[in-house]
């Protein structure tokens, strides 16, 4: 059965530092069925490279990655990322 294309999970892991991040989406991971898709809001730089690579690992797929426009952002602040995992 095909699951839609609608996260059954979101989860923000902008405050968590290296590794906590992909620890933290490793385990939202493993709480949401095969095909289902877990949505995870984070910062670009190196903590998406993180966990894109962790992904690839698990045999996962990358769905979608949206930057997120913030108004109050300034130069020193990160961009924030919305990406879409889709569990094998």
């Amino acid at each position: 059965m095909e699951h839609s294309l609608k996260p059954v999970k979101s989860l923000d892991v902008r405050w968590l530092i290296c590794p906590f991040h992909q620890l933290k989406v490793l385990h939202a991971l493993d709480e949401i069925n095969s095909g289902e898709i877990l949505e995870v809001m984070l910062e670009g730089g190196e903590p998406l490279g993180c966990i894109s690579l962790e992904v690839k690992k698990l045999g996962a797929h990358l769905l979608r990655t949206e930057k997120i426009k913030e108004t109050s952002k300034t130069e020193e602040m990160p961009e924030n990322i919305l990406i879409w995992i889709r569990k094998k």
